[in-house]
């Protein structure tokens, strides 16, 4: 209640929402999409929790906000053993998650503002579990996104007792045991062999983004490259470990939501085939472009057996344009410093104006020559820090 009252406060469009289940209810938030028409269907992303979130929590990191820019809209669901569903309704989590996404799903084909054919699916943390097995035994989901890797939750809590015993974080067995329904840890790690995506994963048929972070501490990075690896049936796979150079390196990226956030609107908007609403066009794409190939990235050998982003018949490519661009680089950086001492030879000030060439002087680098443009980049970065040497030399006389 304090939720929707802070909401109509903000004048935020998120509305409460019941899905009838088991004889009761799921309850949830829908966000509709920016820039809808009376009687228009855009496409939707049904978001989970993790083990111990909340619909509003999820609500509040803003990705439903970054999908209605990009006409997107979202349903952010309290699923058995979170939110309402576990405090409310006495629902436990179960690892069969099909049997509640498909009246999820069943709910939002009867919504005159959602098209059926493009429901996407996404879970965070242990939603890295829920959202793959969902996708994978519910064939109407038209892609899955996991915002970290959750593949093996049973060798997780396996690790973890063998390493914490009795004493983990403050009351952890018994939070797992309620979410659960077990009645002790035993009938705990009874239930939680079921917990993996083995022989899951390989029935997905539909668009797939694995996200994780480079560091996270309580999902070992190796579960994410397997997610990806048995993604074998997917027509379009994609695996991204954000780093520390961008952000998003812990635990489901809770250091950096929003770097993480909008790679994932991306991804979606992209592959559900959003409509693109104004100003937001130049977004699509671009940033996750950007972000999975910085034009500056340097080739680290010792971290071959690791690739920041994987892509179908794509990664291994990346290695090899990585090495070619350090060559290039090198190549380009000699050509700039040639014509530095070429100008500096014909008497021309630093922060004067080039002289023109002929031909109409220099011309811009084509759009879709990476070279050329690359040249453009490291010229102009040179004349930058000429400029400044220059300022900085007539500031002392």
């Amino acid at each position: 209640a304090l939720f929707q009252q802070g909401s109509q406060l903000l004048r935020d469009r998120v509305q409460r929402v019941e899905i009838p289940y088991e004889g009761r209810h799921l309850s949830a938030l829908y966000l509709p999409a920016e820039g809808l028409r009376p009687g228009e269907r855009a496409p939707v992303l049904v978001q989970l929790n993790g083990l111990d979130s909340t619909k509003e929590m999820k609500y509040l990191v803003g990705l439903p906000a970054w999908l209605a820019k990009r006409g997107v809209s979202s349903l952010v669901v309290d699923q058995p053993g979170t939110g309402e569903a576990l405090r409310l309704q006495g629902l436990t989590a179960r690892f069969d998650t099909e049997h509640w996404a498909s009246r999820v799903v069943d709910y939002l084909e009867t919504r005159d503002d959602v098209d059926p054919r493009r429901i996407g699916c996404e879970g965070v943390s242990l939603g890295g579990y829920y959202c793959p097995r969902s996708v994978a035994m519910e064939p109407r989901f038209a892609c899955g996104v996991v915002w970290g890797a959750n593949h093996d939750w049973r060798d997780v809590q396996k690790r973890r007792l063998e390493k914490e015993g009795d004493f983990p974080v403050p009351h952890y067995w018994a939070h797992v045991c309620w979410v659960w329904g077990a009645k002790d840890i035993d009938d705990f790690m009874r239930i939680a062999e079921n917990v993996h995506l083995d022989g899951v994963v390989e029935k997905i048929r539909v668009p797939f983004l694995v996200t994780h972070g480079e560091k996270d501490s309580q999902i070992p990075l190796k579960w994410a490259h397997r997610t990806y690896e048995q993604l074998i049936h997917s027509p379009k796979r994609e695996l991204k470990v954000f780093t520390d150079r961008e952000g998003g390196v812990q635990h489901a990226s809770f250091d950096n939501s929003i770097n993480a956030g909008q790679y994932i609107a991306d991804w979606v908007a992209e592959t559900l085939g959003a409509p693109v609403l104004g100003q937001n066009r130049r977004h699509v794409g671009a940033r996750r472009r950007e972000q999975a190939r910085p034009e500056d990235a340097v080739h680290d050998d010792e971290r071959d057996h690791y690739v920041v982003i994987r892509r179908e018949g794509v990664e291994e490519r990346e290695h090899r344009d990585d090495r070619a661009d350090d060559d290039e680089d090198a190549t380009l950086a000699e050509t700039v410093d040639e014509r530095t001492r070429e100008r500096r030879r014909q008497g021309r000030g630093i922060g004067q104006p080039a002289q023109k060439e002929t031909g109409g002087g220099r011309r811009p680098a084509d759009r879709q020559d990476p070279v050329g443009r690359r040249r453009q980049q490291l010229e102009e970065r040179e004349e930058h820090r000429e400029r400044e040497c220059e300022q900085r030399e007539e500031a002392r006389g």
